[in-house]
């Protein structure tokens, strides 16, 4: 009896343990799922599309692009901090509309580059309220390796078409 009772302890054992890994395996498998939508790769676009799809999205228009080149008249990046950029300003005086778009080579330039852009930008936004309208904002956000910058009457709406053009787009 002794030895009926202990295999079916044995047993009993053997078969919680087994349910205990599946429940594990499981566990896993779902947190590997959720893990993976949740970190997604930000997509390789270039600076020019991210700017370009945010333009398309807040629907701006009378922006012309400024060619690479001449984007260092606007903003002073040392060479190799960044690996593409672009942007766009109003070809009209009466906005002070513009969008730009830096491509980080490194995560470790990003407050290099975010002491640049305010640089440029507070600049800009008191010389503008100084002449036009006193609502012109900017406003900077990241998604390494992109750094987004606007400088508009609306730049909540334009960060987060470029957060939406970053994160969602993903699937195009």
């Amino acid at each position: 009896m002794k030895d009926n009772n202990r295999k079916k302890n044995i047993l009993l054992t053997a078969v919680l343990l087994l349910i205990i890994a599946i429940i594990a395996a499981v566990l896993i498998i779902i947190s590997l799922n959720i893990q993976n939508k949740t970190n997604s790769p930000v997509p390789d676009y270039s600076a020019d599309d991210v700017a370009v799809k945010v333009i398309g999205k807040m629907n701006y228009k009378n922006l012309i692009p400024i060619s690479s080149e001449n984007i260092s008249k606007y903003y002073d990046v040392p060479k190799g901090l960044v690996s593409d950029s672009a942007m766009y300003i109003s070809n009209r005086s009466d906005t002070g509309t513009e969008v730009a778009c830096f491509k980080l080579e490194n995560s470790n330039d990003e407050k290099k580059l975010l002491g640049i852009i305010s640089e440029y930008t507070s600049s800009k936004i008191s010389n503008y309220k100084n002449v036009n309208d006193t609502s012109v904002q900017s406003r900077t956000d990241v998604i390494y390796p992109y750094v987004f910058v606007v400088i508009s009457s609306d730049t909540d709406n334009a960060v987060t078409a470029f957060q939406n053009v970053i994160q969602t787009d993903n699937d195009d």
